[in-house]
């Protein structure tokens, strides 16, 4: 009878255990403190981001790879080639994934995300 007991609530644990989460369930993990909700503007948000992560090397004084990221206009005119760069897709060549060495964080990626989706606010 204990057998049975035990492996009854052996195979209910593995049961309850296994489900499949819905989107719904799945949060973003890096994005802790960060508001995905407003519309950022390019010198409150972007510029800041863009300043400490890109403009070491991409500034039009040192545009690596003909990129540079250190003005507004600049900025929104790469922005094809800047956000495939930070998210990192299946398939980019190491090389192109910036910054070198890492990944921004969740949080600064859809920041950027979201201005270039919003139509680039100054």
């Amino acid at each position: 009878m204990k057998k049975t007991i035990l492996i009854a609530l052996t195979l209910s644990a593995f049961i309850f255990a296994c489900k499949e989460d819905s989107k719904e369930d799945i949060k973003p993990t890096d994005n802790s403190g960060c508001d995905t909700t407003f519309v950022p503007s390019y010198a409150s948000k972007v510029q800041p981001i863009l300043n400490d992560f890109c403009v070491g090397c991409h500034s039009s004084n040192n545009a690596t790879a003909g990129i540079a990221l250190d003005n507004y206009n600049s900025s929104k005119n790469n922005s094809t080639k800047l956000i495939p760069a930070i998210t990192h897709p299946t398939g980019l060549p190491n090389n192109k994934k910036m910054p070198p060495g890492g990944k921004l964080k969740e949080c600064d990626i859809v920041t950027i995300q979201r201005w270039v989706n919003s139509g680039f606010p100054e």
